[in-house]
């Protein structure tokens, strides 16, 4: 509670994970990976050298635990994380490299360790990807493990003090943090760095924790035991709140509670508009163990297997060690469907496997099916492992960045190349695999009737096709107000896309961020949009909004949308709409009263 001449402070972030919590705060320092540099002798090292080697074998091991009990506790997705960071240990040019720098250079193997780590965290944080990006944390977190099991030290001995009525603050929260976070009652997250793509966030939603992230300076004006208030649903913390803020929250979480008790009424039911139009819900993904949330959040598919995460090691993957990856996906959901994208590498993405110039522009170079079309053998040896593992008949194939006609039938005549090849080894496969289009180029969108010929199906990328139509880098803050789902050149590209797909009698999907946005739902539907894939936490509120609208009037919102010319009006419009239709469904909104 504030004393006399306390001011209340309010901060801003990003919700990580909606919900209001109210407690006292525990701010969390932890351990870096800052290692002297320190020369040694050559016996000297050699001894380090075995006990850093007993160091990532031990980190292993505990990695192994902490996620069968994460798996156990919270979730297979969150447990999925943990792969990754005993995929890096796995990879003997990480260890090679440290060992060969320590001896080059007659330094301890923890500085040498650190230093490899430190290199590769900066590495994947000048990557503009978000998702990618915010993979740097999975790196330090393990180089932070084997130096802790190392040198025998704690990665955060704060959290040793938690209590029932703790939220924790911390510059950065790392999945190892997060796995030990799992085990308290804490009441809330706060960060001050981070993305709704961060591990903490993914980890602190399967938690039903409110957190909040991106929160800057928030450490330096914050005393441990402080009174704090997380509003996550609007990206909102108080710290030393007034009696009647503390009242005003007391009450909108007890709102909230019942809100989300309402979501998970309807967690078994369809997603089926009141006037009878089935909407299908499928999930987005990037890793193998992922699968399982098909069904754990009564999911109708996945609607997109990003596929880079595989690439993202010194030795790319065979064609066995891919076929038994996506056969375990197929397996893992029968008789549900899985779209495999092929690898959309390049931009920022992962080419140091391919001997490609230095492009001034990236994201316009090589990029997608570029690089698929350009590396041959790359290609193919993915498709033919897809085809492999396709015999249940529940995968689909699409390609990432196609721009236009000639792309497509190039990249499907290699595809008919794949299947000729394991005809002849007597391979058995899916002969009639579809095969669709990620149409995320305004050029794909402008010609997307003739492709609509040739392909089985699409699915719509909305980030990128927003970037590449409004020609704004969507990760510049400058020029964030630029980057406007609502703009009409998207809308009628939106409008164009699934038109030509529906004339021509294929599926047409969305799974950029705009379908798992409940304020773009209504947009969605009226489109004629039924397929929507989403991030799995977005499901469920997602159904309830389907299951409360009528297609019809949706058609009707979205045909008087079309009418106005500038983003303003339409933003104000769809800002009434929403209001009025999602006032007694969505609970941003009926909170507002």
């Amino acid at each position: 509670m504030r004393g006399k001449g306390v001011i209340l402070k309010i901060y801003d972030g990003v919700s990580a994970s909606s919900g209001i919590a109210i407690g006292h705060a525990l701010p969390i320092h932890g351990f870096g990976l800052n290692v002297p540099r320190i020369k040694v002798d050559d016996d000297e090292l050699e001894n380090e050298i075995l006990l850093f080697k007993k160091a990532v074998e031990e980190t292993k091991e505990e990695l192994e635990n902490v996620k069968t009990k994460i798996k156990n506790d919270i979730g297979v997705e969150e447990s999925a994380i943990f792969d990754a960071h005993i995929m890096l240990l796995d990879d003997p040019n990480l260890i090679e490299k440290t060992i060969e720098r320590a001896r080059n250079e007659n330094v301890s193997i923890d500085y040498s360790f650190s230093e490899t780590i430190s290199n590769l965290v900066e590495k994947f944080r000048d990557l503009s990807d978000d998702y990618l990006k915010d993979r740097a944390n999975d790196i330090q977190d393990v180089g932070k493990r084997v130096l802790r099991n190392y040198l025998g030290v704690s990665i955060s001995p704060e959290l040793s003090k938690t209590s029932k009525d703790i939220i924790v603050l911390a510059h950065n929260l790392l999945p190892s943090d997060m796995a030990e976070i799992s085990e308290k009652e804490i009441k809330g997250i706060i960060t001050e760095v981070g993305g709704e793509t961060s591990h903490v966030a993914i980890m602190a939603r399967s938690m039903e924790v409110p957190a909040v992230v991106g929160v800057s300076d928030i450490l330096s004006n914050v005393s441990p035991n402080d009174l704090v208030i997380i509003d996550a649903n609007n990206g909102k913390i108080f710290i030393e709140p007034d009696k009647e803020t503390i009242k005003e929250y007391q009450e909108k979480r007890r709102k909230y509670v019942e809100y989300v008790k309402s979501l998970e009424r309807i967690r078994n039911e369809e997603a089926v508009t009141r006037d009878g139009k089935k909407i299908k819900l499928d999930i987005n993904m990037e890793l193998a163990n992922e699968a399982d949330m098909v069904n754990s959040h009564k999911a109708d598919g996945i609607g997109l297997f990003r596929t880079e995460y595989l690439f993202m090691r010194e030795i790319l993957p065979s064609e066995d060690e891919q076929f038994e990856i996506y056969k375990y996906i197929a397996q893992m959901i029968y008789p549900k469907e899985v779209v495999i994208r092929t690898a959309d590498l390049g931009g920022d993405k992962f080419v140091s496997h391919f001997k490609i110039p230095e492009e001034m522009n990236p994201f316009l170079g090589f990029r997608g099916i570029r690089l698929s079309l350009e590396f041959e053998e790359f290609f193919k040896t993915q498709l033919k492992a897809i085809l492999r593992a396709s015999t249940l008949k529940n995968i689909k194939i699409m390609f990432p960045m196609i721009s236009g006609i000639d792309e497509f039938l190039e990249a499907k005549d290699i595809v008919e190349e794949a299947k000729n090849e394991l005809r002849d080894s007597g391979v058995e496969f899916d002969e009639n695999i579809d095969i669709g289009i990620m149409v995320e180029i305004p050029s794909a969108a402008l010609v997307s009737d003739v492709l609509a010929k040739h392909a089985d199906f699409f699915s719509i990328g909305t980030n990128d096709l927003i970037q590449y139509t409004l020609a704004v880098d969507r990760g510049n803050k400058q020029l964030s107000y630029l980057y406007d789902p609502l703009h009409p050149s998207i809308l009628r590209l939106l409008k164009m896309i699934i038109n030509n797909a529906h004339n021509e009698g294929i599926e047409v999907s969305m799974c950029g961020n705009m379908a798992g946005n409940p304020n773009f739902t209504i947009l969605l539907i009226g489109l004629n949009l039924s397929i929507l894939s989403v991030a799995p936490s977005n499901i469920l509120e997602i159904k309830k909004i389907i299951r409360e609208l009528s297609y019809e009037e949706c058609k009707k919102i979205v045909d008087e949308s079309m009418k106005y010319n500038d983003v303003k009006s339409i933003k104000d419009y769809y800002d009434s709409v929403n209001s009025e239709k999602l006032k007694n469904v969505l609970f941003d909104y009926f909170e507002k009263e």
